[in-house]
């Protein structure tokens, strides 16, 4: 062979070697994976799943769009949610809940499409590790998952987030969650616990396994992906239920509304000083308007009791009015509330209430949830306001409160203040 003709073979052969072992393009891409769709016992559906982020960039913002038809194919609502992670690294997964609200809407729903979108951002610390986690099931049979989080970064890690996926056997997920740490803020080195339920007793009893991640809003540090918690040896470790939690059976939790004013939310632990800062929230569940004149709120522990007129006022159907002191009147631990009519006959009561673990936290109260039921749990305040479901996402979180702003205050505006 001539020596120009090898040498031209070289230069080929050269040629696309280097094209070969080029560095490949950074590409964001990501996909809806294990998803499905459940009612509640309120009627409100859910469509549950997680966004796998399929690409070689760090994602946020990761939103998701349902269609929701009926049988016929046609359109009955299009939602819009956010995925509870606010951060999503390449190969990992953010939990989503679609949340539809309207029980007619809800009823009508077949079949669903999704999309999702998001935004590219730069690679963040991963230096929360969730730890010492445990599970077990409550007498209203609701899974409940405790455990730690520990900040190994080298700045305090604020509003820290635990976010949770549950799994049935199958793989698909069928309830997602989040809490905050308590205290919210970790500092360096620091661990602090936390805790989360799973509020439908036919759920829990459906849960397979579930995995759990954590997150900082303020230095952007998140553990490196679900699962990780349990362990430190291992980074994609997950917690199994037991086949005999899995077996069990039961009936969903019923709700059943109050057909009398209740007491609706307590704020036994606000933040700072309790002084003239602690507030009780009336509900009225019927179609009548009630005098409150007269009216009395009551406290039952043994030692601080004080009994609380109530001003004249009227509370409309459906409305809210709250009850405040001006000096503190409500203990954090074993705290029960009596609802006394004008003839100083007991109307309501609050179960025994105790409020120390998320005394830390901004906003969180005892409520029934919904409105009016005979549920109560703890959850970030609605004073004055609707009781909501949990909330999906910091982001949704927002449009949530901005929706019932935006509802109640004409409303808000018709009624009393309160005392």
């Amino acid at each position: 062979m001539k020596p120009c003709r090898i040498a031209i073979l070289l230069i080929i052969v050269l040629a696309i070697w280097g094209v070969s072992i080029r560095p490949s393009a950074a590409t964001a891409s990501a996909v809806i994976q294990n998803d499905s769709m459940w009612i509640d016992s309120l009627g409100y559906l859910h469509i549950v799943g997680e966004v796998k982020n399929t690409g070689n960039l760090w994602l946020r913002f990761v939103k998701i769009t349902g269609t929701l038809r009926d049988g016929g194919g046609g359109v009955v609502d299009v939602t819009i949610t956010y995925a509870l992670l606010h951060y999503l690294p390449p190969d990992n997964v953010a939990p989503f809940d679609l949340l539809e609200v309207d029980t007619a809407k809800s009823a009508q729903v077949q079949s669903y499409s999704l999309a999702v979108e998001y935004q590219e951002v730069a690679a963040l610390s991963q230096k929360l590790i969730v730890l010492n986690v445990s599970h077990s099931t409550d007498a209203m049979g609701w899974l409940e998952v405790v455990g730690e989080v520990e900040n190994q970064g080298d700045i305090p890690s604020t509003y820290t987030q635990v976010t949770v996926t549950f799994y049935d056997t199958n793989g698909k997920v069928i309830y997602v969650g989040f809490t905050y740490t308590s205290p919210s803020e970790i500092p360096v080195g620091g661990r602090c616990g936390f805790k989360l339920y799973v509020v439908d007793s036919e759920r829990s009893y459906r849960v397979a396994r579930y995995s759990l991640t954590a997150e900082s809003e303020n230095s952007g540090y998140t553990s490196v992906s679900p699962g990780t918690t349990i362990t430190t040896t291992t980074q994609q470790q997950t917690t199994t239920i037991t086949t005999t939690t899995q077996q069990q059976t039961t009936t969903p939790v019923t709700c059943l509304i109050a057909d009398h004013l209740v007491i609706n939310e307590v704020e036994l632990n606000p933040v700072g000083n309790d002084t003239a800062n602690e507030w009780v929230e009336l509900y009225n569940p019927t179609t009548a308007a009630i005098d409150l004149t007269g009216w009395a709120i009551k406290n039952r522990p043994a030692e601080n009791q004080v009994t609380v007129a109530i001003s004249a006022a009227t509370i409309s159907p459906n409305g809210y009015y709250n009850v405040s002191y001006p000096t503190q009147w409500l203990d954090n631990n074993n705290e029960m509330l009596v609802l006394l009519d004008s003839g100083q006959q007991e109307v309501d009561r609050t179960p025994w209430l105790n409020d120390t673990m998320y005394g830390d936290l901004e906003n969180y109260s005892w409520q029934r949830y919904p409105d009016g039921c005979d549920h109560w749990a703890t959850a970030p305040s609605t004073s004055m306001t609707v009781n909501v479901p949990e909330l999906f996402s910091p982001v949704a979180a927002a449009a949530t409160a901005l929706f019932v702003t935006v509802f109640f205050v004409r409303r808000k505006k018709a009624l009393p203040k309160s005392r």
